[in-house]
């Protein structure tokens, strides 16, 4: 995730150097030069490998590239539409990125505030001499252990396998089936045009999605394409369970005779929808984080008041 700036660079200046006429090689080598970082050392690594004849997206799978690029990629290698598909990933890359950083953006200045509310929530106990100075620390050792459990959480989940299955049912499947949609479109749309049938397009859909679930889906989906059971990919698509908009877009434009086109449209609609939700996420856990940090300064300055003028009230009282 925070490669995504430099794999649009990497795929930016793949596309203009192929176009120029250099050979794939040299053009991811030149590619990595500018990319850097990550993204830099593995296309560096693959180009040793495709010096050797090794098909690029192939020789970027085994480096450890994204697989959802990768599989476009050699789509493209294949249907001879390298530079404009490795445009495509440079955009969807740069869309990416732009995402993440208003995400992080938002959430970074209430992470803050409540970090500093939390912090001096008990100040008045302290000054008072009730409670020890270290426990100035307590409260925000607790928010950054909850999330550093929650991160542990969803590690130990993923490797189970249950956020795969979570992440397709709702709530969470009403942000991940955008994205998801998203990049099974553009790697189908690339292997259709690269000449694939759809059994093999679907396989190696399968290969690139990122849901270990959906991947079974589809390589389920794949085979009862070829055993004749599932008619065509709208019906393979229905069968992994693409619902709404996106799959009938795909369905008319099979049954149109303008697959591509569909693809392409149902990528579009996809991948706004993702921004679009993703968007509104942020928003609402910013204002939930903010909703916390005001809670905490209220009673932060309220145990103060409280500490300050009602021991001074008590003593009127005594007195």
């Amino acid at each position: 995730m925070r490669h995504w700036g430099r794999q649009a660079r990497l795929y930016q200046t793949l596309a203009s150097t192929i176009d120029a006429g250099m050979p794939p090689d040299r053009a991811l080598a030149m590619a990595a030069e500018v990319a850097g970082g990550v993204p830099g050392a593995r296309a560096r690594q693959a180009a040793g490998r495709v010096a050797l004849g090794t098909p690029l997206g192939r020789a970027l799978r085994e480096a450890g590239e994204d697989a959802v690029a990768c599989a476009v990629l050699e789509a493209g290698d294949t249907a001879g539409r390298l530079p404009e598909l490795a445009r495509q990933l440079a955009a969807a890359f740069l869309v990416r990125a732009r995402l993440r950083d208003e995400a992080i953006s938002r959430l970074v200045y209430p992470a803050i505030l409540v970090h500093l509310a939390l912090l001096l929530l008990p100040l008045p106990w302290v000054v008072s001499g009730a409670v020890h100075p270290a426990t100035l620390l307590l409260g925000p050792l607790l928010l950054w252990l909850l999330l550093a459990g929650l991160i542990g959480t969803a590690w130990w989940t993923g490797r189970a396998g249950i956020l795969a299955r979570l992440a397709l049912r709702a709530p969470l499947g009403a942000l991940c089936w955008p994205a998801l949609s998203a990049d099974l479109c553009a790697v189908l749309r690339a292997a259709l045009g690269g000449g694939l049938l759809v059994p093999d397009a679907l396989a190696l859909a399968a290969s690139a999605c990122a849901n270990r679930v959906l991947r079974e889906r589809l390589a389920t989906a794949a085979v009862a394409v070829r055993a004749g059971r599932l008619p065509d990919l709208a019906a393979a698509l229905a069968d992994c369970g693409l619902h709404g908009d996106v799959l009938e877009l795909i369905r008319s434009g099979e049954q149109s005779g303008r697959l591509d086109q569909g693809l392409e449209h149902a990528r579009v609609v996809a991948s706004e929808r993702f921004a679009w939700r993703l968007q509104w996420t942020a928003r609402v856990v910013n204002g939930a984080v903010y909703a916390l940090a005001m809670l905490v300064a209220a009673a932060t300055v309220f145990s103060l008041y409280n500490q300050t003028y009602g021991s001074v009230l008590r003593e009127l009282q005594q007195e």
